[in-house]
């Protein structure tokens, strides 16, 4: 029986999420599938980088930093929601950051917590949980309240992009165990009110009803 999705009630703080850059997958002129992935900051007490890009996106990582008047060094906490080079590539410049790799967490040393229990990870107003099916280590943080969209979920690659709701194929294809992965999806469809997936734009979830036919 898989686990049930709760969230902790914690201290709210005022929490800003900007989308550095939308992710994306398409195809090149060779025919082959590339991609990148989301990257996001949480601004707020803490400074957050969710899925800092692949080892390719440094200098562009660089630039959307200083948009904000940010540099590497300026960020508390990296949080990559799972190993794959597209999401982890550039978590290497954040060498004074808490890295959570999945559900892996370093500060030099690692620092010992159990996802495997589904225990949420706290960071102010975040909270990390575990949400495999991706990859068995994948997570997505929650955040409790962000105006003016309310709960906003980051998920990395449980959802890959808004359009994966009516095509099943454009997740299952990469998916490590497809019914866990399913169920994860659908915890966080009934939790969440925006979405931010690894490879597309934000999406609100205000159709619930509709989606969940496409599960049943």
């Amino acid at each position: 029986m898989m686990p049930t999705l709760w969230f902790t009630k914690i201290l709210f703080h005022p929490l800003f999420l900007h989308v550095l850059r939308p992710g994306w997958t398409k195809r090149n002129e060779h025919g082959e599938m590339c991609s990148g992935c989301t990257i996001s900051l949480l601004s707020g007490p803490k400074k957050i980088i969710v899925d800092p890009g692949s080892p390719w996106d440094t200098n562009l990582v660089h630039t959307l930093l200083a948009q904000h008047g940010l540099d590497f060094t300026d960020i508390d906490y990296v949080i990559c929601t799972h190993e794959h080079i597209d999401h982890i590539g550039s978590l290497h410049r954040f060498t004074k950051a808490i890295h959570i790799v999945g559900t892996s967490v370093y500060k030099e040393q690692p620092i010992a917590h159990d996802f495997g229990s589904y225990i949420p990870y706290e960071i102010d107003s975040n909270v990390l949980i575990h949400t495999p099916g991706h990859t068995p280590h994948d997570v997505s943080v929650v955040c409790r309240h962000i105006a003016p969209y309310g709960r906003v979920v980051i998920t990395g690659d449980l959802f890959e992009c808004e359009e994966d709701l009516k095509d099943p194929l454009l997740w299952q294809n990469s998916s490590w165990l497809k019914p866990v992965q399913e169920s994860f999806r659908m915890k966080i469809l009934k939790k969440a009110d925006l979405i931010v997936p690894g490879h597309g734009d934000s999406f609100p979830v205000f159709f619930i009803k509709s989606i969940k036919c496409i599960y049943s």
